[in-house]
């Protein structure tokens, strides 16, 4: 993947945000001065490394958030970018910004939404020189709304199409439910297949190794 050669860089220096995030215009400029940084064809080979990284689903984990800018006066990153592929401007306001301090405002900006009530219904209001009073409230309005905590799918992918497939599931399920503050996505792919003839001795023998080399918890051939 080409974002991983980003992770291991430098930050600016402590005075800067405390190490939060890195100007991508900045960055074009320090891969062209300093030999000890990775050597890239041209900038776009840096934008594509920007928008794979801020794409992946797993960024708090593992990579890196974008921003348009950063309001000084607001503490606060404009169009901060996670989980998705992000339109990067290779600008001296635009920025790379670490996971951790994206996740930040992304909770804070969670804490402080408004709750919305229900405004009172006029029917519960009295009329004027009405004697019998205001209307008792319906029972519904005192029930709490439903908190929905998990979310479980499952579909069946075409084999002949399955790298399509996965790849729009990612983009239109997964992501947004790891763009959720506290989330924890879990993704598990499992294999069937029904062979009447029987499998060949060369096949059970790569597919066990393939296995084995992408770290299945679980595979085996089995008679029946």
């Amino acid at each position: 993947m080409l974002f991983r050669f980003l992770l291991p860089l430098e930050y600016p220096p402590a005075d800067t945000l405390e190490r939060a995030l890195l100007g991508v215009k900045q960055l074009v400029e320090h891969l062209v001065k300093y030999l000890y940084l990775p050597r890239i064809k041209n900038s776009q080979v840096l934008v594509d490394a920007i928008q794979d990284g801020v794409n992946r689903i797993t960024w708090r984990q593992d990579t890196f958030a974008y921003a348009d800018s950063y309001d000084t006066v607001a503490k606060r990153y404009r169009g901060l970018v996670v989980a998705r592929r992000p339109s990067v401007q290779v600008n001296a306001t635009s920025l790379v910004v670490k996971a951790d301090a994206a996740a930040a405002q992304l909770e804070k900006d969670a804490a402080a939404a408004p709750v919305t009530s229900a405004k009172p219904s006029s029917a519960t209001e009295p009329m004027e020189g009405s004697l019998s009073g205001p209307r008792p409230a319906s029972a519904s309005s005192s029930v709490p709304p439903r908190i929905l905590r998990r979310f479980y799918g499952s579909v069946r992918l075409d084999p002949a199409k399955m790298a399509k497939e996965s790849g729009e599931i990612a983009q239109a399920i997964v992501q947004h439910l790891a763009s959720l503050v506290d989330s924890d996505v879990t993704v598990t792919l499992e294999v069937q297949a029904n062979m009447p003839g029987g499998a060949p001795d060369s096949v059970v023998r790569t597919i066990s190794e393939n296995a084995r080399t992408l770290k299945f918890d679980s595979s085996n051939f089995e008679e029946f």
